[in-house]
Parts: structure tokens; C-alpha cells; sequence
């Protein structure tokens, strides 16, 4: 398998992870009482853990997302791979929103986590689109 490849299908895992830190969640609240205390009890620490590891994958996402790229390409070239690496880089920085106070920066960030699973879809389809 080429670098390359090996990076964009860590980069995929890394998203999906990141993306499972909210179905997790959205799971644990939408359960109310009719789960059990063990089931929240795991829930919670799941949740806790993935917490702590979620800044640090999606670091890691946006260094690999720009090493991919760079292999692929040889260096760097518009297409839709730099929009979906744009998407990641503009995720973090909703979090100065989150320290100015701004109480919906949670909606905003995790409207950019489903457009960048959309330009991973497109960038996956057509790699080329807006060359």
C-alpha cells in the first residue's frame, strides 16, 4: 500500500473517532431513566475518556490530513482534499468562540464536522472537482 493511501485511511479512522465522541453522548442523554446506573456508568466513562483524547486526534488529524496531501500531490495543489483539510483546520478554532463566551460555538463546531464528512464524500467521489 502507497504512504499515501495508508494516511488517508488514518485520517478516516481519526474523523470517525472524533465523530463518535457525539453519538456516544447523544446516546447517554437520550437514554434518560431507561437505562441502567452500570450502563451509564460506562457511558460516562467513555465519554470522559474519549474527551480527553479528542483534541489530540484531531491534531492528529490535521497533521496527517496535510501529510496525505503532500504525498499524494507532491505537494500542495487546490483541490477538494485542501477544502476537507480546511474544514479541520477551522473545527479548533471554534473553540475561541467557546473562550469569548459564545454559547452556540458547540452547534458551530459540529456544523463543520458534518461539512467536512460531506467533503470527504465529495473528495472521496471526485478528487479533482474544482481543479
Amino acid at each position: 500500500m502507497e504512504l499515501f493511501k495508508l494516511f488517508a485511511w488514518i485520517n478516516v479512522s481519526l474523523a470517525a473517532f472524533n465523530l463518535f465522541l457525539f453519538f456516544i453522548r447523544f446516546i447517554g442523554r437520550k437514554s434518560g431513566n431507561a437505562s441502567t446506573a452500570s450502563v451509564k456508568k460506562k457511558l460516562a466513562m467513555i465519554i470522559k475518556t474519549t474527551r480527553k483524547i479528542h483534541p489530540f486526534t484531531g491534531f492528529l488529524l490535521i497533521v496527517f490530513g496535510f501529510t496525505h496531501g503532500f504525498l499524494a500531490l507532491g505537494g500542495f495543489s487546490l483541490h477538494t482534499g485542501t477544502l476537507v483539510w480546511i474544514a479541520c483546520i477551522l473545527m479548533p478554532l471554534t473553540l475561541i468562540l467557546k473562550k469569548k463566551g459564545y454559547r452556540k460555538w458547540i452547534f458551530l463546531h459540529r456544523s463543520m464536522d458534518a461539512v467536512l464528512w460531506i467533503l470527504l464524500i465529495l473528495h472521496r467521489v471526485n478528487p479533482w472537482l474544482i481543479y
